[in-house]
């Protein structure tokens, strides 16, 4: 899924746009031998503005926005290439997501290597054809350090696909069932897209991203906007308060949003996400 809504609104506003998939989603290419990391990520956004014909890059080419996944990355490139990026608008970004609210076990399960990769694979692909039930845990203070073992968290799988789907309701919305249609789709033509959502899982720019963080406040004040929505589960709007907020230099220095809707709320509430956009960039 796209964010069309915003892009086509933006479009009119007479804004040039330029969108495009994340390596291995969607029907991009999907590289089957490098890992799915920042520096595979940043230069993908390379590739991209590279593809055009006209011009983006140069001290202030562009306008940045990221949502979930694509707002970590986001980070991390307008932290490695400052000059090139006039605004940056993340939407529920990843990279701040508190390791103590993704399961131990599913952590264990990706990342140890005691689990065969064919075994692994096997488990992903029918974790991602399953509903994504609500496992999503309540939110944990920092400075908490002992966990229980029978306390639910999000699993590593669900951080990586719900970027658009969030814990069905007894009556899943037309937008969750083309959504959850796609990923279907997916898994059964796009032989590229279990290997490529594993290696995120281990190396995309999801949790304890700090360094990058703190590298955006010397950016200059007004340039950085964040948007959550109020009934985040996956990116926790009081976490983020506390642990990436500080870190990008506070409210005088960011336009830190809470915007209506749940982390899919680009596509279930674009209007609003679109109202905050045109405020922070002047456009109202």
């Amino acid at each position: 899924m796209t964010l069309s809504d915003i892009a086509n609104s933006l479009v009119e506003k007479g804004c040039r746009v330029m969108m495009f998939d994340l390596f291995g989603r969607g029907y991009s290419d999907a590289p089957g031998d490098l890992p799915y990391d920042t520096r595979l990520f940043v230069s993908q956004i390379l590739l991209v503005l590279a593809s055009s014909p006209l011009a983006w890059t140069g001290n202030n080419g562009f306008n940045l926005i990221g949502y979930s996944l694509g707002g970590g990355i986001a980070v991390n490139f307008a932290a490695t290439f400052p000059d090139m990026v006039e605004t940056l608008i993340l939407l529920s970004p990843a990279g701040m997501i508190r390791p103590a609210n993704i399961g131990r076990l599913s952590r264990l399960i990706f990342t140890s290597g005691l689990v065969p990769e064919r075994l692994l694979a096997w488990m992903t692909k029918s974790r991602l054809r399953s509903p994504i039930d609500n496992a999503v845990s309540k939110r944990r203070p920092a400075a908490t350090k002992v966990q229980s073992h029978t306390e639910d968290k999000e699993d590593f799988v669900d951080v990586a696909v719900q970027e658009t789907i969030d814990p069905p309701e007894a009556n899943p919305t037309p937008f969750e069932l083309e959504v959850v249609s796609f990923v279907h789709w997916s898994l059964d033509h796009n032989e590229g897209f279990v290997p490529a959502m594993m290696s995120t899982i281990r190396y995309a720019p999801l949790m304890e991203q700090q360094k990058y963080w703190r590298m955006l406040a010397k950016r200059k004040p007004g340039t950085i906007a964040v948007l959550i929505g109020r009934n985040d589960n996956l990116i926790q709007r009081e976490d983020y308060e506390e642990d990436a907020l500080p870190l990008i230099g506070g409210k005088d220095h960011v336009f830190w949003r809470i915007v209506p809707g749940a982390h899919n709320f680009p596509f279930t509430h674009s209007s609003t996400a679109l109202k905050a956009i045109y405020e922070f960039w002047g456009m109202e």
